[in-house]
């Protein structure tokens, strides 16, 4: 998310798309998570799934498919460091050092990203 949000608005507003982090492990205070997860209200039902993110852009089909697109591109680059990638050795546009957001261990590009994604069109 980066400081105050500052990476996913971001995102946001380059991709031209609204980005929401859902499901278990979604909020800050884990006990208010339990809270609404116990209370089966249909607002917080996403806390019952895995973590992810829903990316809605309010367009025509094809330019909201493009839009989605580059987002979900974008957003790679955060979940999915490369080890060669400009986020991890030039530090995030924030200022931060790549240090402060990633581990240093090998990721797979194999780890099926399409089940954490939940694209929608509007």
């Amino acid at each position: 998310l980066g400081p105050k949000g500052n990476s996913l608005k971001r995102l946001q507003e380059d991709t031209m798309t609204k980005m929401a982090i859902l499901g278990r492990g979604s909020m800050r205070d884990k006990q208010k998570e339990e809270e609404f997860r116990q209370a089966l209200d249909p607002k917080y039902a996403h806390l019952s799934d895995d973590l992810h993110v829903e990316i809605a852009a309010l367009a025509p089909p094809a330019e909201a498919h493009a839009r989605i697109a580059y987002a979900l591109a974008e957003i790679r680059k955060y979940l999915v460091p490369d080890s060669n990638d400009e986020i991890r050795y030039g530090g995030d546009y924030n200022g931060g050092t790549a240090g402060d957001y990633y581990d240093t261990a090998n990721y797979s590009d194999d780890i099926g990203l399409d089940t954490f994604w939940e694209n929608r069109y509007l």
